[in-house]
């Protein structure tokens, strides 16, 4: 946009019947509008405000003083819309307000100086006040909608459309990073799975509805209970998933005995009496990846189950799983250690 803006204000001067008597801010146009195009080209995305705030300034400026001196050139007040669209897209609403001030300032400040114009032309500069608003609010309007849309999707790709927690593939990302966090910094790492005991039964007897306020009412209540950094996902159909970034594994055993006591006297959903079974796994570093916690947290889950549900199971080491375990995979994707005699 800047350049073909440089190009086209060396056409206008061409351009026949044109006449100037300082044809330098043409020229000093040419080299801002070349400067700002290499400067956009090469700004990193955290600056782009930054550029675009200077672009508006400089093309309003110059454009202001090519109105004042050039004379016999028409429609030049189009070249207004190119900083400000952009403002519009990029800039916060306040930024905009005052680029657009900005513009009607200068431009109404280029016709008074202009020799080509014998008295100020209040009718022409109302028309470009309005004409300019409108199409700036306009752009305004659909650049709020786009991004609007945009959050909205990114946030609908990563959460669970029924609970609003993170979904299986939001958790699988942030937990890894999570766990690379820990190995650098040294600070303890736990997770704990849980699974909704006899939820099939609860489907059966009392319908899907029940069922999914079951799942909205126990992610509620994952969520008041965990700090703000923990992950909290629904990883299955009734499996949920917390990562506890800092905790060592008494902290998470603690935690995860408070979920199972909340969720036991809970009553919300249709006076049922539910349980939940939950397996807790700490951090090896030396000896764990994201797979292997989550295999070792899963395979407790599997002991909670054999061991009568409605309890909180901690994992075996790293190295034990090895031999006490068979790896297969879930039905949900992931992975799953098999316990002989573990039903769900």
């Amino acid at each position: 946009m800047l350049v073909v803006g440089a190009i086209s204000v060396e056409a206008v001067l061409a351009a026949p019947g044109v006449d100037t008597d300082a044809p330098w801010i043409a020229h000093l146009g040419l080299v801002c509008f070349l400067l700002l195009a290499i400067a956009a080209w090469r700004v990193s995305l955290e600056r782009y405000r930054v550029v675009t705030i200077l672009n508006v300034v400089v093309c309003i400026t110059l454009l202001s003083a090519f109105i004042a001196l050039v004379q016999g050139v028409n429609g030049i007040e189009l070249f207004y819309l190119w900083p400000l669209l952009g403002a519009a897209y990029l800039l916060r609403r306040r930024e905009v307000i005052a680029a657009g001030a900005l513009t009607i300032a200068g431009y109404g400040t280029a016709l008074a100086a202009s020799p080509q114009e014998p008295g100020f032309p209040v009718g022409h500069f109302l028309l470009f006040t309005v004409a300019t608003t409108v199409v700036v609010a306009t752009v305004r309007a659909l650049s709020e909608n786009l991004h609007r849309l945009i959050r909205t999707l990114r946030t609908s790709s990563a959460t669970d459309p029924l609970t609003g927690l993170l979904n299986r593939r939001s958790f699988d990302r942030r937990f890894a990073a999570a766990v690379i966090d820990a190995g650098r910094t040294g600070l303890p790492l736990s997770v704990m799975l849980l699974d909704l005991d006899h939820f099939k039964q609860v489907n059966d007897e009392h319908g899907h509805a029940v069922g999914d306020l079951a799942l909205v009412r126990f992610a509620e209540l994952l969520l008041s209970q965990s700090r703000a950094s923990d992950l909290v996902a629904r990883v299955g159909g009734e499996e949920f998933a917390v990562v506890l970034p800092g905790a060592g594994v008494d902290q998470a055993l603690r935690r995860a005995e408070q979920f199972a006591h909340a969720w036991r006297v809970d009553r919300s959903v249709e006076g049922l009496a539910l349980t939940v079974s939950i397996g807790v796994a700490g951090l090896e570093v030396d000896a764990d990846t994201t797979s292997t916690l989550l295999m070792r947290a899963d395979a407790a889950v599997y002991r909670a189950k054999a061991e009568g549900r409605d309890r909180v199971v901690l994992s075996a080491a790293a190295g034990e799983l090895r031999t006490a375990t068979r790896i297969t995979v879930s039905r949900t994707g992931g992975t799953r250690a098999d316990v002989p005699g573990a039903r769900r």
